[in-house]
């Protein structure tokens, strides 16, 4: 019997068959009613693999480009999108973390205790100077900052140990002219070079020497001093804490720039030589103001000048150097903060900014000025240029006068 076949040609009640195109015949066909059995269960296969697909498996089609060829069609396949996703995403705020940590760490500086190296005993007026800075810097920054002296070889000792501490912030100096300015042109080994093996932070505070005399010397003028040391030559003798110390060179300036000549004294410290100017043992010496500020309220030494570009504001009665005649000359004490070389710029920023806060505080500018001091809070290149100029004056001295360091 003949079955009946619809209008397009198919017959009644058949499946339509559909095609495949691109596709391979079922394998394991037997003919045209097995072949269609095949294709009919290898489509509900198809159709439950789809299903399941599209529940278990989530394509991902991205073209990445390749370096030199087309573009390349890769695929990623992750089972499971949600699962994956909340990894992916918590892959990425790890990495984003460890990224930002740093920076994060480098713009929370200080977080931990700061030590300030002193390369001097304890007492003395960089002492003094540092650990007034230190107590502002702790309020400030919100971290200790202690102060650990480490004296020898007139600074070089505790300097050379920042030299080579980390570069992270967390080990300073306070620094004086003798050890940066002085003492490359004394010493023929120095351990490290002040402008290249140091990150420069601030200069502090600055301060003059005095030139105190005996009050038994018949002079009360920087100009009749000099007078009498030249009709006297090698007959008055001042004295210093030691050989290459600032007190020292300050003599040999004065008796480069005034064409003088007086016989320098080295004590084992500078106030043995101050024990010796009162008792009149020996004429004179230079001082820094601190020391010499509360002798000459008391009248055990006579101040004759001071060796600062202008007068100080503790003892403005008292002239410079420069005043009384001598020309181009000038000599100043000063304490600057100094870290490792190498050290990160926001950590030298933010340092520096304290400083500069601390030194424009009423409270700090009337403690520096009681000891004869100037708050400074100076910027780095401010500190470099200072150092390189002061470099140039001392080795100028240091080689005329044949200064050696003990």
């Amino acid at each position: 019997m003949r079955r009946r076949r619809g209008p397009a040609g198919r017959p009644r009640g058949g499946r339509r068959r559909r095609r495949h195109r691109g596709r391979a015949p079922a394998r394991g066909s037997r003919g045209r009613r097995g072949g269609r059995q095949d294709a009919a269960r290898g489509g509900r296969r198809g159709a439950h693999r789809r299903r399941r697909d599209a529940v278990e498996h989530h394509r991902v089609v991205r073209r990445v480009p390749a370096a030199g060829r087309g573009r390349v069609r890769r695929r990623v396949r992750r089972r499971g999108g949600g699962v994956r996703r909340k990894q992916f995403l918590g892959l990425c705020a790890a990495v984003g973390g460890a990224i930002l940590a740093p920076a994060y760490a480098q713009q929370r500086y200080p977080q931990k205790v700061v030590r300030i190296v002193v390369p001097y005993v304890a007492g003395g007026n960089l002492d003094v100077t540092a650990r007034l800075f230190a107590q502002h810097l702790t309020e400030d920054l919100g971290q200790p900052f202690v102060i650990e002296n480490r004296p020898g070889a007139n600074g070089n000792t505790g300097t050379e140990q920042i030299v080579r501490s980390a570069a992270d912030g967390y080990s300073l100096a306070m620094v004086s002219a003798g050890t940066l300015g002085i003492n490359p042109a004394l010493y023929a080994n120095m351990p490290f070079d002040p402008e290249k093996d140091l990150t420069h932070i601030s200069i502090v505070a600055t301060g003059p020497m005095v030139l105190q005399v005996t009050p038994s010397l018949p002079v009360r003028t920087m100009q009749e001093l000099v007078d009498l040391a030249r009709a006297q030559p090698g007959k008055l003798n001042f004295g210093s804490g030691g050989n290459g110390t600032l007190a020292h060179l300050s003599l040999e300036m004065l008796k480069l720039r005034a064409g003088v000549d007086i016989v320098h004294v080295a004590y084992k410290g500078t106030s043995l030589a101050t024990t010796d100017v009162m008792a009149g043992h020996i004429q004179g010496m230079f001082d820094t103001l601190s020391t010499a500020a509360p002798l000459i309220q008391q009248g055990k030494v006579r101040a004759l000048a001071v060796t600062s570009a202008r007068r100080s504001a503790a003892f403005p009665n008292v002239p410079t150097v420069a005043e009384a005649g001598v020309r181009d000359y000038a000599a100043e004490t000063w304490a600057g903060l100094v870290g490792p070389p190498g050290l990160p710029r926001d950590v030298v920023e933010r340092l520096q900014a304290a400083v500069a806060r601390i030194a424009a505080r009423p409270d700090v500018q009337q403690r520096l000025a009681g000891v004869g001091s100037e708050a400074v809070g100076g910027t780095p290149e401010q500190f470099r240029l200072q150092l390189a100029s002061e470099r140039v004056r001392w080795a100028e001295v240091v080689k005329v006068s044949g200064a050696k360091a003990e």
